[in-house]
């Protein structure tokens, strides 16, 4: 009977065993499976949101952009209509043209910036 246990039953166990270690293994594979997954996800979302991040940043400098060229020019024409601009005004304009200048505006309001720069500076105005 001794022997039958020996070998029945020791093979069973390491049977069994086998079975529930590749259960064990077969489980911690989905689980790791699963925490990549979820890494994966986690990671298109941020790249999502830095993507939307960019895209309203360059709104937002497109924005500002149009705003300075606007006020560039439209102080550009008041003082060349005038004839003469006070050296507050010119700073004002120098630092909004060097701004938007800095966030890649291009040359459409130089033309202008240089003929105010030729006015005469009034310092009592």
């Amino acid at each position: 009977m001794e022997e039958f246990l020996k070998l029945l039953i020791y093979p069973a166990c390491l049977v069994a065993f086998g079975k529930w270690v590749d259960y064990r293994l077969a489980k911690q594979k989905e689980e790791q499976e699963a925490i990549y997954r979820h890494q994966a996800e986690e990671q298109a979302k941020k790249q999502q949101r830095e993507a939307e991040r960019d895209l309203k940043m360059e709104r937002m400098q497109d924005g500002i952009l149009a705003v300075l060229r606007d006020r560039i020019l439209q102080s550009c024409n008041y003082f060349i209509a005038q004839g003469k601009i006070s050296q507050l005004a010119l700073e004002n304009i120098t630092m909004m043209h060097d701004a938007y200048k800095a966030l890649g505006g291009n040359g459409l309001c130089d033309r202008q910036f240089k003929t105010v720069n030729k006015l005469r500076v009034d310092t009592f105005y």
